[in-house]
């Protein structure tokens, strides 16, 4: 059973509004970061040239498009709620190819062959280009117009990670989209009968995993910090115990811990929240006097709605130390994963304190998903004290 909880107590297994928003705009800025690059443009070489080269050369006999796929897909009704998100399909070409369509709520489709693997995506507005990386390599930068790209470098039986960025104007709004999705090449073989088994296979893995756990945890990486002067019942010559940690998924040494575990047999979304205690010692002497766990009432996550394949998680996290009487640790994200293993984080945001660790847990595989060192004590007061922390990503677990 795949169920990951951290709680201070031992783990224990139990039983994760359709589209709103999508992931704000990550540039090519972001995109030489997926690439370990140092500047906008650089890497690839003569391989993404090569790759981007071998896209804009294909005919428009050989063209094929998200529309394309929700077109297949709608002519075969009546569609079942747990219809299957890779199937065999024959692309405009006449070529069969293993379509991946578990992402076409969110316009992107990939189809693959033992020797190639193509994406299609909706074109966002505003766009002035694309670049797309494999594994952590960029391979091409696309222009404004491109809506889809081929890849011929894969191998048979692999499995590869890809991202499409969107190169968008630096207006600072949200709403834009990033799309990564992991695609299995499927094995060499013969005719259109292998490529069923192929998806078939595909699909069947994907639904081992019976459960997802999405984790949030907050932490104070100090072993103990200064009790503030004013605001606390304990001030100066006081100090509250931290968690002495750094980002290690294993500890069980927090200020709040939220697990999200998405049931993917029936789309359900399980809630279980955490509160480390708080505790007070004499700065001089290093003796504990005071010990109290706040309230984990606001402490939650929740379904937002649900695909046949994937589903839209709320999780939100708010409390405060109960020894003072203002401030308080306090964000929210809304998250939207696949049973295939893609997930983007469409909006999130939360105070600067104290550290943010957001993982998921799949099938025994740890994948980070987002970290975040505090900027200070004053930002526990929230947006007037200190800027709030926004993120979104998009990823493969």
């Amino acid at each position: 059973m795949n169920t990951h909880l951290r709680f201070a107590a031992p783990s224990f297994a139990k039983p994760f509004h359709r589209r709103k928003g999508a992931v704000v705009a990550l540039n090519c800025l972001l995109a030489a970061a997926i690439a370990g690059l140092s500047a906008c443009g650089g890497g690839g070489g003569d391989d993404a040239s090569a790759s981007a080269a071998a896209a804009a050369s294909q005919s428009d006999a050989d063209s094929w498009t998200v529309a394309f796929v929700r077109n297949q897909l709608d002519s075969e009704t009546p569609v079942a709620e747990d219809a299957p998100s890779v199937t065999a399909m024959t692309l405009p070409s006449g070529q069969s190819a293993v379509v991946d369509h578990s992402l076409l709520h969110r316009g992107v489709v990939s189809a693959a062959t033992p020797s190639s693997v193509e994406l299609a995506w909706e074109r966002p507005p505003s766009v002035l280009g694309y670049t797309i990386s494999r594994d952590g390599e960029v391979i091409a930068q696309l222009d404004a117009e491109a809506t889809r790209f081929k890849d011929t470098t894969v191998t048979a039986g692999q499995i590869y990670r890809y991202y499409i960025v969107p190169s968008l104007p630096a207006t600072g709004e949200e709403g834009e989209q990033v799309w990564s999705m992991n695609v299995q090449v499927p094995p060499a073989a013969d005719g259109e009968k292998s490529l069923a088994s192929a998806a078939q296979a595909i699909s069947a893995s994907a639904a081992a995993a019976r459960t997802t756990t999405v984790t949030w945890v907050t932490f104070i990486p100090m072993a103990r910090v200064d009790a503030p002067p004013v605001g606390c019942d304990y001030g100066s010559g006081y100090q509250f115990g931290g968690d002495g940690r750094s980002y290690d998924w294993t500890s069980n040494k927090y200020r709040t811990a939220l697990n999200a575990v998405v049931d993917w047999n029936n789309k359900s979304v399980a809630s279980y929240p955490s509160i480390g205690a708080t505790t007070v010692y004499n700065k001089r002497s290093g003796r504990l006097v005071a010990t109290k766990t706040a309230s984990a009432s606001q402490v939650y996550a929740k379904k937002m709605g649900a695909g046949a394949n994937d589903i839209d998680v709320r999780m939100v996290t708010h409390a405060s130390n109960p020894f003072c009487h203002l401030g308080a640790i306090d964000g929210a994200l809304s998250i939207n994963l696949t049973r295939g293993g893609n997930y983007v984080i469409f909006s999130g945001n939360h105070r600067q304190m104290p550290n943010h660790h957001v993982y998921i847990y799949n099938a025994g595989k740890v994948t980070d998903v987002y970290r975040r060192n505090y900027a200070g004590a004053a930002c526990l007061l929230g947006s007037a004290a200190c800027e709030l922390a926004r993120f979104y990503g998009a990823g493969t677990f």
